[in-house]
């Protein structure tokens, strides 16, 4: 929730940049600052927003960033965690969550992160006889997204006059 706020904020914020630079420069400052704009903001929402964790009965969705791993309950060996909520698959592969609630020093009750980690548990528990399963992939449209906003930022910068 944290990132998508934070995401949030800094369009808020290029937005009213942006909207100075065309008042005050014109078209040609909106055309160099518009890509680097959003080239800030697209690293901002992949690094705080678009990591994500998805529990169902069919096993679990990671995305790391933009790395994804969906892999069946019977793929998943351990769950545990230190800070982050952790999966260990088939072959020992580790996933480490991103988006997943920290865990802080426990003070003699169960924390928002603990409760989450024994729901997983259970449901585990529940369906580990089922296949094992195990995709790994990139999130395709935004890196496509962060490469065109890369070249074009480059280009503003090389070919719009300062």
């Amino acid at each position: 929730m944290f990132g998508i706020v934070v995401a949030l904020i800094a369009t808020a914020a290029a937005a009213a940049i942006l909207f100075d630079a065309a008042v005050r420069g014109g078209w040609s400052v909106l055309g160099r600052a518009l890509p680097s704009a959003l080239l800030v903001m697209w690293l901002l929402w992949v690094g705080l927003g678009a990591s994500s964790v998805r529990v169902g009965r069919d096993g679990v969705r990671v995305q790391n960033m933009l790395r994804r791993t969906r892999a069946s309950w019977g793929a998943v060996e351990e769950i545990g965690a230190r800070w982050q909520l952790r999966f260990v698959l088939v072959g020992g592969r580790r996933v480490e969550c991103l988006a997943a609630p920290v865990r802080t020093k426990p003070r003699g009750r169960p924390t928002p992160a603990d409760r989450d980690l024994e729901s997983i548990r259970e449901l585990w528990d529940q369906e580990r006889g089922s296949s094992v399963v195990i995709e790994r992939s990139w999130d395709l449209p935004m890196v496509v997204a962060g490469l065109i906003i890369l070249v074009w930022t480059l280009l503003a910068a090389l070919v719009i006059p300062a």
